[in-house]
């Protein structure tokens, strides 16, 4: 057996260990890019949720209401930054 057949039956014998590696590596990656953007989505509801409350307490003396829609509207806020982020070049 000569190296050139040698590198075909190795090259047979691991391809699907690669591609299952390269498999789970992908799922990493998304499992990861997901965490991030929940992340991202509960940072913008919190920041909301204090502006909301801050503005209900200061202004009309009562928090929770406001806290809640304030943060309901950093979502809105979230989503709307990271359609525009992610938005292909025109």
């Amino acid at each position: 057996m000569d190296k050139s057949q040698a590198d075909v039956v190795a090259q047979a014998i691991l391809e699907p260990s690669l591609k299952e590696q390269a498999e789970v590596r992908q799922l990493r990656e998304r499992r990861a890019q997901r965490a991030a953007a929940h992340r991202r989505q509960t940072l913008y509801f919190v920041v909301g949720y204090v502006a909301g409350a801050a503005i209900g307490y200061f202004g009309f003396g009562r928090v929770a209401m406001y806290g809640v829609a304030g943060g309901f509207l950093g979502l809105l806020a979230g989503a709307l930054i990271a359609r525009l982020v992610n938005r292909p070049a025109a």
